[in-house]
């Protein structure tokens, strides 16, 4: 017997709107809290936050997540990255307890960190902006060991730190073979994923922005939090070239009242923002703007992490992987500039 060809269609609907759902419900978001030293964990579309993790040093900053359900969390004081499993316990096999101090363990070269981000690369690598002595880094992402083999001794030294041109935010791209990073001067590099080739992007806008936060969810697709002007801008990549993609919001533009801080970037192009003390959330195509969480002391990093769903549910989806990651900035040392532009810090 065959099937009515409007009861297909309607299966396959809903078959395809259960997908959808089970996605949703799968997403982990991490946000954390520098006000309240404390790192927050939602299941959306629920908005009941649970405490994932407490008692950091102050300037917490940076999020990541890795491929196994792991959170990746930077402390600025302390110079620390730390690694969680996925119930909220420190790492012992990473570093020491679980914790690496990138000023002790790159002997006082790298130090200041604000941003990370994480790939399954290799066995899986974290890169992280050393804000203060203005250099990436690499640390392997199940041992916390700094990867010396990472630019010119283990170090890319992106300029002069008391120039304005200090690291802030850094993400993968979803293949794993670049990393692109924000400058306190107003500028977004690329660099090969061994720290080789350091190239700026060309943004091809007639003002300049300060972005803090930056995310990627596909190799053309780039997301950044400007605090200049308050706005979530969404890029199309092709190779160093970036232009504002005009079906995003108004003309590649989507403002949040509240100013920007970090941002994360779900498969669907969703995109989750801090500010004040709200978490935002953005449409996929930037069209609307809703305030998702509220109540933070002051929130900075944030982090997706796209839980497996079984094959079975998701046979449609076979071969889609998000990777999600943030990182964030140290925006102290930015209050005076970002005061006197009229943004929020």
């Amino acid at each position: 017997m065959q099937t009515d060809p409007k009861r297909r269609v309607q299966w396959i609907l809903g078959a395809l709107l259960l997908s959808s759902l089970q996605i949703t419900a799968a997403d982990i978001l991490y946000v954390a809290d520098d006000g309240n030293n404390a790192v927050y964990r939602y299941q959306p579309p629920s908005t009941t936050p649970f405490t994932f993790a407490s008692g950091f040093n102050g300037e917490l900053f940076g999020l990541a997540t890795g491929s196994d359900g792991q959170l990746y969390t930077v402390n600025n004081i302390g110079n620390l990255i730390q690694r969680f499993d996925s119930g909220g316990t420190l790492a012992g096999g990473f570093g020491t307890g679980g914790q690496v101090d990138i000023m002790a363990a790159t002997s006082s070269q790298a130090f200041g960190p604000v941003g990370v981000a994480y790939s399954p690369a290799g066995g899986g690598s974290l890169v992280v902006s050393a804000y203060n002595s203005g250099h990436l880094i690499r640390l392997d992402a199940a041992t916390g060991a700094w990867d010396t083999s990472f630019g010119t001794g283990g170090l890319l030294d992106v300029a002069d730190p008391g120039n304005g041109e200090s690291p802030i935010g850094v993400a993968y791209n979803a293949t794993g073979n670049f990393i692109y990073y924000t400058l306190e001067d107003g500028s977004i590099r690329r660099v090969a994923a061994d720290g080789t080739g350091d190239v700026a992007i060309n943004l091809n806008l007639p003002v300049s922005i300060l972005p803090y936060g930056i995310g990627m969810n596909s190799d053309s697709s780039l997301y950044v939090a400007d605090l200049y002007t308050s706005e979530v801008l969404k890029f199309n990549l092709t190779g160093t070239d970036a232009m504002l993609d005009a079906g995003y919001g108004t003309g590649g533009r989507v403002s949040v009242t509240s100013g920007v801080f970090g941002l994360a970037v779900s498969m669907t192009g969703a995109v989750y923002v801090t500010g004040g003390q709200t978490v935002s959330l953005i449409s996929p195509d930037g069209s609307s703007v809703s305030s998702y969480l509220t109540g933070f002391g002051n929130p900075t990093g944030i982090a997706i992490f796209a839980n497996p769903i079984p094959e079975a549910r998701t046979t449609a989806m076979v071969g889609v992987v998000f990777i999600g990651g943030c990182l964030w900035v140290r925006r102290r040392a930015l209050k005076a500039d970002a005061e006197v532009r009229g943004g929020v810090a």
